[in-house]
């Protein structure tokens, strides 16, 4: 009889332990840095730039001189990605005539750091890039282009960035959110079971409050223009997380 009732609690006893082993390989994965050498296109004509951020990197970026009272563009990448993938997008706006910053957010590209942190580390570094630019362009206006962690990045934090206009692209509302849709994808119904094993990982591993991890709660801070973009069949951030973004925005 007390075979019996021992087994199935060791099964779950197992199974929970095999679980937190994966949140915790997939955790670390996720967070490690993703740093790689960038080679950035001539066609670009940009200077390499570097500038320190109080996430306690270096960072490194490229600049593009725009026209004379020309605004800049700062644009910030996703997670686990780098400034190459907005190559495409700093080209349209040197066309334009606009200055262009583009930089890695530490632990990413060739910015130094030791841990990914969805935004919170990452935000200290938008604040240092828009410090950056403004001492390239003095009195100038400032736009920011955020895309997912970027957007995140962009306006989490105590204060928000200091600039004249703000898009957001494919931004998460909350960090529960992101992760649910992320495990969702891939196992399933076993996002439920996750999710909060994930929330575990960022509070006590990494050490950050996940309410600190909330652009919805932050974005109604901001005071400038914004624009919410994202797409119908996106599955990271769905429309309905996107319209929950547009509705706590203030006007």
């Amino acid at each position: 009889m007390k075979r019996q009732i021992r087994d199935p609690l060791l099964v779950i006893l197992i199974l929970f332990i095999s679980l937190f082993s994966a949140v915790l390989t997939a955790g670390i994965l996720l967070t490690r840095p993703n740093q790689i050498p960038i080679e950035v296109p001539v066609r670009l004509n940009s200077e390499p730039v570097s500038f320190k951020s109080e996430s306690g990197a270096l960072i490194k970026g490229s600049w593009i001189q725009g026209q004379e009272r020309m605004p800049g563009i700062i644009l910030m990448h996703g997670v686990r990605a780098n400034r190459s993938a907005l190559f495409s997008r700093a080209e349209l706006f040197k066309k334009l005539g606009y200055s262009v910053l583009l930089f890695d957010f530490q632990s990413h590209g060739e910015s130094a750091g030791k841990q990914i942190t969805f935004g919170y580390l990452e935000n200290r570094d938008a604040h240092a890039a828009v410090n950056f630019m403004k001492r390239q362009l003095f009195n100038s206006k400032i736009g920011v282009v955020g895309i997912s962690m970027g957007g995140a990045a962009s306006i989490l934090g105590k204060n928000p960035i200091a600039i004249d206009a703000l898009v957001l692209e494919s931004v998460y509302p909350d960090i529960s959110s992101a992760i649910y849709n992320r495990i969702e994808m891939r196992m399933g119904f076993l996002a439920k079971m996750l999710t909060p094993l994930f929330l575990l990982y960022i509070k006590y591993i990494l050490g950050i409050n996940v309410s600190e991890l909330s652009p919805v709660k932050a974005i109604s801070k901001l005071l400038y223009p914004v624009l919410i973009l994202s797409g119908t069949e996106d599955a990271h951030t769905t429309k309905e997380e996107t319209q929950r973004l547009f509705n706590a925005a203030s006007e």
